[in-house]
């Protein structure tokens, strides 16, 4: 197995391409913390085989990554606890609720500025992460309504 110690890898902006990625991820499955903020060239395919093959991925970041929209995210493996999709402009609350669903352990998730987003994701991430700590929606472009706003309350633990 190539870089089998490898648990951390920090590879934002990094122009990298399908067949160089695929290949990392098959041969360093054991990434624990992977970003991936400000890679444009990573599209729905790569995102699908890290979370394919690093099944142990406890930290996802794929900020201001313009062509991802989440469908990848239901091969996401449940050791997910942190997830940072902000600035990803092609998110689906569809798509997102694979996410929230199948990763109860979820304690931060930053879904700031994707304007595809509604409230239905908040009443996702309510209902399916007890023990969200932290949760970032910032954003002029975020549909929610009074109502979802008021269902954070259910989740006691965040900060």
């Amino acid at each position: 197995m190539y870089c089998s110690k490898l648990e951390r890898l920090d590879m934002s902006f990094v122009s990298v391409t399908q067949s160089p990625f695929k290949l990392f991820t098959e041969r360093c499955n054991g990434i624990k913390w992977l970003k991936m903020s400000g890679c444009h060239q990573i599209g729905e395919k790569c995102l699908w085989w890290a979370l394919h093959h690093c099944r142990g991925l406890e930290y996802l970041d794929v900020a201001g990554n313009r062509r991802i929209n989440g469908q990848c995210f239901f091969v996401a493996g449940k050791m997910l606890n942190t997830v940072i999709v902000r600035e990803c402009e092609k998110l689906t609350d569809s798509c997102v609720s694979f996410l929230l669903k199948e990763n109860r352990n979820l304690e931060v998730l930053d879904i700031s500025y994707c304007p595809l987003l509604t409230g239905a994701t908040i009443r996702n991430a309510v209902q399916h992460c007890p023990v969200l700590k932290e949760l970032y929606i910032a954003g002029p472009n975020l549909n929610m309504k009074n109502t979802d706003m008021t269902t954070l309350g259910k989740l006691d633990k965040l900060e």
